[in-house]
């Protein structure tokens, strides 16, 4: 077994029965934008599948322009090249550097077993902070093929019949991280929450409403009879002062009074 070489891989554009079809040889193969690259090919996106939001609807295909897959969102990814395997040829593939560094996880680029007939279904994920855009035509999967000591006893067609179908895109949960759930379900708990708060705090403010003219009343009130119990007090010194003032006036006037006069005894 050996790993095919930029010259090989060139080859598998070309012939009557080419290994990879839908798209055209590269004319300038050896470029540095060439999907043929010194030990690998790159294949591009053709189509993206998203999940629906439920299982009994159809899914979403963008098959022309980009789409902008969400942080946690999920898809499968088509690719525009058809591979045609020879019984004697297998194949690896891998996410290239420059869309894993994006933060998108591909989940089964996977291996290409001999006598395989038809595109690559790569399951992605968005696993950054921020959205990722998916452009039709980009290179999304970086394969290398292997050539086999000889063929292999039964390959893919003779072990598969029929075409093999799209993978089914709506076992998939749509938000792999659950973010449009989680989000929904913190916005209606803070919801919730904000609504008893709302709660109790116009339970407190008409409480308040019932109590606080009271306490002010009280307040009044005692305020009232302190003035009261002054002026009580006020009237009791007054009378106190008076009878005090009498008292004064009766005590000076036996003072200066006349003195009782004495008689003398007589003689028999």
């Amino acid at each position: 077994m050996k790993l095919l070489k930029d010259d090989e891989l060139k080859d598998l554009y070309e012939g009557t029965d080419p290994v990879i079809k839908g798209t055209p040889a590269p004319k300038q193969w050896t470029d540095a934008a060439s999907p043929v690259q010194p030990s690998s090919i790159d294949l591009h996106i053709g189509k993206i599948s998203l999940p629906a939001d439920r299982p009994s609807q159809k899914p979403d295909d963008v098959t022309s322009g980009r789409y902008q897959l969400l942080p946690g969102q999920t898809a499968i990814v088509t690719t525009i090249e058809q591979l045609h395997m020879s019984s004697d040829l297998a194949a690896i593939g891998f996410p290239p550097s420059h869309v894993s560094v994006q933060g998108l996880l591909m989940t089964n680029p996977g291996h290409v077993d001999p006598g395989y007939d038809g595109p690559m279904h790569l399951t992605v994920i968005n696993m950054s902070r921020d959205s990722i855009e998916l452009r039709l035509r980009d290179a999304i999967v970086t394969v290398l093929f292997f050539k086999l000591d000889g063929a292999v006893v039964a390959d893919y067609r003779k072990r598969n019949t029929g075409v093999a179908p799209d993978p089914d895109v709506n076992r998939l949960s749509r938000d792999f991280l659950n973010v449009s759930n989680r989000a929904m379900k913190i916005a209606k708990h803070e919801v919730k929450r904000a609504t008893l708060v709302a709660g109790l705090l116009a339970a407190v403010v008409a409480l308040s409403a019932q109590f606080v003219p009271y306490y002010l009343g009280g307040v009044e009130e005692a305020k009232r009879n302190e003035a009261v119990l002054e002026e009580r007090v006020k009237v009791l010194q007054e009378k106190v002062k008076v009878l005090e003032d009498k008292q004064s006036g009766a005590g000076s006037a036996n003072v200066g009074g006349p003195k009782p006069s004495k008689g003398k005894a007589g003689k028999p």
